[in-house]
């Protein structure tokens, strides 16, 4: 589900209380990722509510942080800087298609201070190729089978994004300043 989380020891002992769909502090509409913070938290994103939920070594809910919505689209999570700021962009495309079709839209990036913030954006990058599954009535996308693919990766301080069909990372501060640039033969 992804809905409600639940997080159990070695032993089995339950550690964090089973949260369950809703719109109420420690509950979620979508669970986009799970991910461990430092002193031993643990962040659950939730790309529907736009919200971070952060929950201490005990299971019991520590903070709650909002992040400016995306009218269509939901948000994902890509990682948290050291200072606490989330590294963010628009989950999907929401536009209908008819047709069966092969896309590679861009994307933006963007950092939201702890506060919720917007504080700045990255981009447009070369985003990953999806195949679109349409008909009259419906549409829906998937990654594309070994197509290519946008890399970021949110380190510390840095963020290191690339894609899968050029032969270079660029290393960027949270400050969005270039710290290093990386090209790699073929």
């Amino acid at each position: 589900s992804t809905h409600a989380i639940e997080g159990r020891g070695p032993d089995g002992p339950l550690l964090l209380p089973a949260a369950r769909r809703g719109a109420g502090p420690g509950e979620f509409a979508g669970i986009g990722r799970v991910t461990a913070l430092a002193g031993d938290s643990i962040g659950v994103f939730d790309g529907l509510r736009t919200g971070l939920t952060v929950f201490d070594d005990r299971g019991t809910l520590a903070r709650m942080q909002r992040v400016p919505a995306e009218r269509m689209g939901g948000r994902q999570l890509h990682g948290l800087l050291a200072d606490g700021s989330l590294v963010l962009s628009r989950a999907y495309n929401p536009m209908f298609s008819r047709e069966p079709k092969l896309e590679r839209d861009s994307v933006t990036y963007f950092v939201a201070a702890p506060d919720g913030q917007t504080v700045d954006s990255l981009g447009p990058y070369p985003g990953s190729e999806t195949f679109v599954m349409g008909t009259a009535e419906f549409s829906s996308r998937r990654g594309r089978a070994f197509g290519r693919v946008a890399v970021i990766v949110v380190r510390g301080d840095d963020l290191i994004l690339g894609s899968s069909d050029r032969y270079e990372l660029e290393i960027r501060g949270g400050d969005e300043d270039l710290r290093h640039a990386l090209h790699l033969r073929a």
